[in-house]
């Protein structure tokens, strides 16, 4: 659901600011507020809404996408702005201290509890550039080595896209009232 959702937020942030012309400034805008009335609703509610939750994440998705290009494309201050190297050579040779990932339990790895709320963000922050990547494989030209589905693409990768996230949400709103009646 993760990768349809920052998918969707990446071909959707294309679709208003690249194909319908809306422009960086302006879909950035629009995205953003979007992303801070979902944002709002769910912090106004007193229980888990899977459609609601999965608006957010798209929402954040297509308003950074379009924010980031805006920065990249229009201001210049992207990835090809920034200065090269600093990182890595700092991280390089060094181990992660051990956290206890993992703990063996009856036999068995369990993770504990901690590390649950590390890896669901190890997933979540590791989803966003799997997600924009795929989104722009489906729609950048075939000079750039993509499947160059042009302005329908957007479009129709975001209505796919779309369909499949909604499809997702809804099974996992059913499973969730299955397991809700089992109990």
């Amino acid at each position: 659901m993760k990768i349809s959702a920052t998918t969707l937020g990446e071909t959707a942030g294309d679709l208003l600011s690249m194909t319908m012309n809306v422009g960086y400034a302006k879909s950035s805008l629009i995205l953003f507020s979007a992303f801070l009335l979902s944002l709002g609703a769910q912090l106004l509610s007193r229980r888990y809404h899977p459609l609601l939750y999965w608006t957010v994440i798209f929402t954040t998705s297509a308003a950074g996408t379009t924010m980031s290009d805006s920065m990249d494309r229009t201001l210049g201050h992207g990835a090809r702005g920034l200065r090269r190297g600093q990182l890595g050579p700092r991280l390089r040779g060094r181990r992660a201290p051990d956290r206890g990932l993992a703990r063996a339990r009856r036999g068995r790895d369990v993770l504990h509890p901690h590390s649950r709320a590390l890896l669901f963000w190890i997933a979540f922050v590791l989803t966003r550039p799997f997600g924009a990547t795929v989104g722009d494989v489906l729609t950048k030209s075939k000079e750039k080595g993509d499947l160059a589905l042009g302005t329908l693409g957007t479009l129709g990768a975001s209505a796919i896209l779309g369909a499949v996230l909604v499809g997702l949400v809804i099974r996992a709103m059913m499973l969730d009232t299955r397991a809700r009646r089992a109990t």
